[in-house]
């Protein structure tokens, strides 16, 4: 991408077009990418922290009926 602002401040436009491609694919893929390996970071996560919370309340629901007993 500096290449092609630099191209197009010394008045070549052609070899401006040609370094902005690969700058903005550069650019564009790392965020879908990125989303990718979120949502399936996201569906490996979810199940293990949805157990740890029935653990907590199941914890959470003997130590209610200790005080009450």
């Amino acid at each position: 991408m500096a290449g092609s602002v630099f191209a197009i401040t010394s008045g070549s436009t052609v070899l401006c077009i040609i370094l902005a491609i690969p700058g903005l694919i550069g650019w564009v893929v790392p965020y879908w990418l990125y989303r990718g390996i979120n949502r399936q970071k996201t569906s490996e996560i979810n199940p293990i922290i949805d157990e740890k919370y029935d653990e907590i309340y199941n914890l959470c629901d003997q130590a209610n009926q200790l005080l009450q007993a």
